[in-house]
């Protein structure tokens, strides 16, 4: 079987006729996370035996912020698939290549080179998609079988908080403009286990796809059906409702010094609600406390909250785009107060430990499990090459950059995080945790089963405890710092 993956249904086009309606619905709930993405594979590699197609699509699918993990993801957990696709409009050309580079065969929606091109091709090549031919009176095709469940495959996408699946793309846009959201599925064994015929009568049967005379987006602007008028409303509603969350989120995270923090943004993470009056933490012009441990407005990891520590505040601050020109990450028990503010190229940290004869993997290993610094030097190898100055810097060097804190420029924290979390996500699936506290709490359990309660509650954080030294390799690598 083929598999369309719609990773997102948010675009930045708006192209008429589009048939996951992303020219009228923005829903930014409907971003696939890595769980999301774990549970879609871990079922078709449950049911299907091989040699079909998965394609990640959207709305368009570099939107994610996920997107370069997830392919990754894919291609590592479903060794059976025949081949995996992305489908995108162009807009992110270096995302696409770095998908490409994954094995993934990208195409260039319409088969255009630019995505202006994309747009123009839509205007003329789209089915006006909320007119129903059975409303019209228009004959179909449909109960001799339809291409599109034949070439493109089943869907799986985001909807109100969980996935859905369904026969195809298109019939998921029009189960929700028919009011019949029963028809989504929440698993692949309850779409295999359903009807397909009854599904072809209710939902194909006004299908614009399956018109013997189509008639085109371009020939029909703005024009709707009746009998999807409701459903329209129904969506507008939800999404409305659930941009006016958004905004709210938004509104805490831009509250009173906004303009100051464009310039410096310190993000400081503590990890209990009493550390706030016991550490006297407090925000001004540019200092934000960050909550590790309670749910955050906008996209987060908190739940990963303590075994990712401090990892949850970047994460969240990569991943939502909360710029400032400079952006610094600091802790509740570490303060951070540079003699100056970095310019371009440089970092201010916090502190440095000098290990004598020791080096930063002979450090790792001493405190915590050898084998886990292994496995991300493999992974540093075999993204980088042999011999790759983020290894040498673990291996070798008598410097360690401590404790994940530092100020720098936005766009030197951009190529970290693009250098990081890639690695630490690739880490938690070769140690196999996955995005899952318990498992972390267990391979602590596995790893030290002589140390006390407390200190294999401590070696839970493996992923921190990695991330620390990458930040310092990356830090060494490519940045002037000081203190």
């Amino acid at each position: 079987m083929n598999y369309e993956l719609d990773i997102t249904r948010r675009c930045n086009l708006h192209c008429p006729g589009c048939d996951r309606l992303c020219n009228i619905v923005n829903d930014p709930t409907s971003d696939m996370t890595l769980d999301d993405v774990a549970s879609v594979a871990e079922q078709i590699n449950e049911i299907d035996t091989g040699q079909g197609n998965i394609t990640v699509m959207g709305g368009e699918p570099t939107l994610n912020p996920l997107c370069l993990e997830i392919c990754r993801y894919l291609k590592s957990s479903m060794p059976r698939m025949k081949s995996f696709s992305m489908s995108t409009n162009h807009s992110d050309n270096d995302m696409a290549g770095r998908v490409a580079a994954l094995g993934f065969h990208v195409r260039m929606d319409d088969g255009s080179d630019d995505v202006a091109k994309v747009a123009r091709n839509k205007v003329n090549k789209h089915c006006a998609f909320l007119m129903s031919p059975s409303e019209l009176g228009l004959e179909t095709v449909y109960p001799a079988g339809c291409w599109i469940r034949r070439d493109c495959g089943i869907s799986i996408h985001k909807w109100r908080g969980s996935l859905v699946w369904n026969w195809c793309g298109a019939g998921t846009s029009l189960c929700k403009l028919l009011r019949r959201e029963d028809l989504l599925k929440p698993s692949l064994k309850e779409l295999l286990k359903s009807d397909y015929g009854a599904y072809m009568n209710d939902v194909c049967a006004n299908c614009m796809y399956m018109s013997r005379s189509k008639i085109m987006a371009k020939d029909a602007p703005g024009q709707v059906s009746e009998c999807f008028r409701q459903g329209l409303d129904c969506i507008n509603e939800y999404v409305k409702e659930v941009c006016g969350c958004k905004k709210e989120a938004d509104a805490l995270l831009t509250r009173d010094c906004d303009e100051k923090r464009r310039e410096l943004t310190v993000w400081t993470t503590y990890h209990k609600d009493s550390q706030v009056p016991e550490y006297g933490l407090a925000e001004d012009d540019h200092h934000v406390l960050f909550a590790s441990h309670r749910d955050a407005p906008l996209r987060n990891i908190n739940y990963m909250n303590p075994v990712w520590s401090e990892m949850v505040t970047m994460w969240y601050v990569y991943h939502n785009g909360l710029r400032s020109d400079l952006v610094g990450f600091d802790h509740y028990r570490r303060r951070i107060s540079p003699s100056r503010m970095p310019s371009d190229g440089e970092c201010a940290i916090f502190n440095t430990m000098a290990l004598g004869d020791d080096t930063v993997y002979g450090q790792y290993n001493s405190h915590h499990n050898k084998c886990d610094m292994d496995i991300a030097l493999g992974i540093l190898d075999r993204r980088y090459g042999k011999g790759n100055p983020y290894s040498r810097h673990i291996l070798s060097s008598h410097k360690f950059i401590t404790n994940c804190t530092f100020i720098m420029k936005w766009q030197d924290f951009e190529r970290l995080c693009e250098f990081m979390f890639p690695i630490l996500m690739e880490f938690t699936q070769t140690a196999g945790c996955g995005m899952n506290v318990e498992s972390f709490s267990a391979k602590a359990r596995r790893d030290f089963p002589k140390e006390t309660h407390n200190m294999v509650m401590y070696q839970r954080r493996v992923v921190s405890f990695i991330a620390e030294r990458l930040i310092s390799a990356y830090i060494a690598t490519h940045l002037r710092y000081y203190k």
